[in-house]
């Protein structure tokens, strides 16, 4: 599925991560200059090793840090009963899932009633999932 580069390049930033340890840098370029890589080849590392196929296939992954000015901490998550980081990192992609729905919420529901055919059905769908799904959330939230 992916080029003997690409895999290459994967197992050496999960080496690296491995053998140092979490790493705590300030941006994803210093990451990648202390993994020995190139920054663009890092985020495509994190963009494959954070996908369903890869964590269905191969039970690892490295969790996702928060965006914007301040540190973050990049590691390999696959031990069992060890997933503090893991969590938090599904913590921040939800938080901006959440955000994304409720700013989109508005659009489809417009989309919805401006769209014929097709289109119609596909935003009536997308707004009224997400309507629900938002639903969910502010039900479980204190």
């Amino acid at each position: 599925m992916y080029s003997s580069i690409t895999l290459n390049r994967i197992n050496k930033t999960k080496v690296y991560l491995e053998q140092q340890g979490p790493i705590q840098v300030d941006n994803v370029q210093i990451a990648a200059r202390q993994i020995g890589i190139r920054t663009p080849e890092l985020i495509r590392i994190l963009s494959i090793v954070r996908s369903p196929w890869w964590i269905e296939n191969y039970g690892w992954t490295i969790p996702f840090v928060p965006k914007g000015v301040g540190p973050k901490t990049y590691s390999v998550e696959h031990t069992i009963g060890k997933t503090k980081r893991l969590r938090k990192g599904n913590a921040i992609k939800t938080n901006e899932t959440e955000t994304h729905l409720r700013r989109n919420l508005a659009g489809l529901e417009l989309e919805a009633r401006l769209a014929t055919g097709n289109d119609q059905r596909k935003a009536q769908i997308l707004a009224a999932t997400t309507k629900a799904a938002l639903s969910l959330i502010d039900l479980g939230s204190p």
